[in-house]
C-alpha cells in the first residue's frame, strides 16, 4: 500500500531508470488520475494516485528547474 501523498510533499521517486528527489506541485492536481501500473495488478491499491507534476531537487532541496511527469504515489518514498 502506498502513502497518500499531497501538494508540497518532498518525497524520493524510485523507478525503473532513475532515482531522484521531488516536490509534488500544485499545477495540474484536479486531474489526478488513478495509477495505471496499481490498476492493472490484481492486488492493486485502488487509492494509489498519479501526479502530474514532480519537481526535481538538488541535495539542499532546492529545485533545478527539471520537472517529472506523471508519478505514482507507489514510485514516492519517504525522504530519509
Amino acid at each position: 500500500m502506498s502513502i497518500r501523498r499531497k501538494v508540497g510533499d518532498i518525497v524520493l521517486v524510485k523507478t525503473e531508470d532513475e532515482e531522484f528527489v521531488g516536490q509534488i506541485d500544485g499545477l495540474g492536481v484536479e486531474q489526478q488520475d488513478c495509477c495505471s501500473t496499481c490498476y492493472v495488478n490484481p492486488t492493486h491499491d485502488s487509492e494509489c494516485r498519479e501526479w502530474p507534476n514532480v519537481k526535481v531537487l538538488n541535495d539542499e532541496h532546492v529545485a533545478t528547474g527539471e520537472w517529472a511527469y506523471h508519478v505514482s504515489e507507489c514510485e514516492m518514498f519517504d525522504v530519509k
